[in-house]
């Protein structure tokens, strides 16, 4: 029995590879860390799909009063050790909205995500790919579009897990 839980646990562990590894153990990357008030401007959690692909779900902080949140997913695969994927429209039509931690409804919630598949266009569909640099417990995002460094778009990220009280606030 105790060798059927190693061998689990180890299956579990690969199918989460670096740069993602953490996920295994149920860690998130809180992007733009503030420690003192446990907060991220954003949370990045990784869900193994098989086949090396990976549902990302992202929850976004767009709007700091009232606390407005945005939840997409997307699929993502690692690439030469890097995270990459690409934004569709479906993944901004298909997302969540929250205001003051109350789910807003679809219809409601639709003026907004026209908005933003319209402010997202020149994204969307573009691999994107993510590396993470540093030695740690702090790394540094590093995006590339279709290739090319987006250096404007690095930002701070921390993997957290979710007894460290981190949460998407302003």
């Amino acid at each position: 029995m105790f060798v059927a839980m190693l061998t689990a646990a180890a299956l579990s562990a690969s199918a989460y590879p670096d740069p993602i590894a953490p996920a295994a153990r149920g860690q998130m990357q809180c992007y733009s860390p503030n420690t003192a008030a446990k907060s991220c401007k954003s949370l990045a959690i990784y869900t193994a799909k098989g086949n090396g692909t990976f549902a990302n779900t992202v929850i976004v902080l767009v709007k700091a009063s009232p606390v407005t949140l945005l939840e997409t997913v997307a699929d993502v695969t690692m690439r030469d050790g890097a995270v990459c994927g690409a934004i569709t429209e479906a993944n901004i039509r298909t997302a969540k909205l929250s205001a003051n931690a109350q789910a807003v409804p679809p219809e409601q919630a639709a003026p907004f995500m026209e908005q933003l598949v319209t402010a997202l266009t020149p994204v969307l569909d573009r691999d994107i790919c993510t590396r993470y640099e540093g030695p740690g417990p702090l790394l540094t995002a590093k995006a590339t579009m279709d290739g090319v460094p987006q250096p404007d778009d690095d930002q701070t990220v921390l993997w957290v897990s979710a007894s460290d009280g981190y949460a998407v606030k302003p």
